[in-house]
């Protein structure tokens, strides 16, 4: 249901943006999710640690992917992603309360 909703609300945001790159993305990051889920060594994961996995593995794909052969903008993407992660996020949120 939330990706559904997520993929709806992106599609209507910009629709040629998520035709082309956004709905990969989305995709990817879904299957790494639910695939925790099947997997007997993940079966204890709160949701916070499977979208951290789901997104460090999606980071990857897309660095590797679309970045392919571009090795300036795959070291600044790599250095985003691991600056600003998604494990920050749930923390930082917490302490604002």
């Amino acid at each position: 249901m939330a990706n559904k909703t997520t993929a709806e609300t992106l599609y209507a945001t910009d629709p040629v943006a998520y035709s082309k790159y956004t709905s990969n993305i989305l995709e990817a990051f879904n299957s790494y999710w639910t695939s925790s889920f099947s997997d007997s060594s993940t079966a204890t994961w709160t949701p916070v640690y499977r979208a951290i996995y789901a997104s460090n593995q999606t980071n990857q794909l897309y660095i590797n992917t679309y970045l392919a052969g571009n090795t300036t903008a795959q070291a600044f993407a790599i250095a985003v992603t691991n600056t600003f992660t998604l494990q920050d996020y749930p923390n930082k949120q917490s302490n604002n309360q």
